[in-house]
């Protein structure tokens, strides 16, 4: 049993900014978020992030846990990494640890992170937990449950690269194209259900219904958006579409946008055929949606609903949606408790 007086530190490390904070036994954080910029040079970065986490550090903090994209946990270095190609190589959480002594030091690819996140401080029924992080690709990460023992197994595969669920092929949902996904395989899951498929099949959408002489409120969403308005030079369709996002085709399906509805279903298939390839071979007793697109909640009821009706020899299982706020941070925070 953990003394409720001890404190991790909590590290996300994203392409544009990295989020730290020190986090109690309970997964509430102790003090504000500090933001260490993901800077082009990794040594600048390596400066910035031990000069940040070396001001949070006293008696009470025990570890930093560190949930790191692109990350190769047999070598221990950020590899294949699209967004930060300077951090090739990276070997972040060995350079921690040699900084900070007295501390573990613990790092996993960001999906496996947030499933220890859910796992720990998620409010989930007990048994193999499986999480899809809906961003702009897919991870996954699965906690099995080992009821015999009535132990949490994080998996992770032999060396330490499993569980990449975004990147099972799946059929190609109904009236969609076959899509090249950015690992270079056709009809992955990521290439169908990310955010990154919903801007291009969005922006692709929107401009053909254009073409027809038919009208789209997903470009009036993109108008409408505060955080985009100051961005704009002429407000035109062809600059609009460039700023598509998840966000306004969600809340033009809302007000009964045929293109964002169409987009939205094919969405939900797409993942629905995640779910069920999930559920088939582990058996969860419950799937949990993580990242910014868990928001999109008719896409994932819907998703969950078509699961439903797909002939299985598992039965679908619930569907839920993380209620993790900081959820890099606070799953980085549950991997490190775990490691004490």
């Amino acid at each position: 049993m953990l003394d409720k007086q001890l404190e991790v530190i909590g590290v996300d490390l994203g392409a544009g900014e990295t989020k730290i904070a020190r986090v109690g036994t309970d997964g509430n954080l102790k003090g504000e978020i500090q933001i260490v910029k993901t800077v082009d040079d990794p040594v600048e970065y390596m400066a910035d992030l031990k000069s940040t986490l070396g001001k949070l550090v006293d008696e009470k903090v025990k570890a930093i846990g560190m949930g790191i994209p692109s990350w190769d946990g047999e070598n221990q270095v950020i590899q294949h990494s699209p967004n930060m190609p300077n951090y090739e190589g990276l070997a972040v959480s060995g350079q921690l640890q040699e900084h900070f002594k007295d501390l573990k030091v613990i790092a996993d690819n960001d999906a496996n992170v947030a499933a220890d996140g859910e796992r720990r401080f998620g409010d989930w029924p007990e048994g193999t937990l499986v999480v899809y992080t809906l961003g702009s690709g897919i991870g996954g990460g699965v906690i099995l449950h080992l009821k015999e023992l009535n132990q949490y197994f994080k998996w992770q595969g032999d060396t330490y690269k499993g569980t990449e669920l975004g990147h099972v092929t799946i059929p190609r949902p109904t009236g969609s194209e076959t899509r090249l996904c950015g690992c270079g395989h056709v009809d992955c899951l990521e290439a169908h259900a990310s955010a990154t498929a919903v801007r291009d099949a969005g922006a692709r959408m929107v401009l053909n219904a254009l073409s027809r002489g038919e009208k789209s409120l997903i470009l009036n969403k993109i108008a409408e958006d505060e955080k985009v308005k100051p961005k704009l030079l002429s407000g035109e369709s062809q600059e609009l579409i460039k700023y598509i996002e998840p966000l306004h085709v969600n809340l033009a399906a809302q007000d009964g946008d045929e293109v964002a509805l169409k987009l939205e279903a094919q969405t939900a298939q797409a993942l629905a055929y995640g779910i069920r390839n999930v559920v088939q071979i582990f058996d969860p007793a419950v799937v949990v949606m993580a990242g910014a697109m868990r928001n999109w909640k008719n896409m994932v009821e819907k998703a969950e609903n078509i699961c439903k009706t797909m002939l299985a020899v598992v039965p679908a299982v619930p569907v839920g949606i993380s209620q993790l706020d900081n959820a890099g941070i606070v799953g980085s925070a549950a991997m490190a408790f775990d490691a004490l």
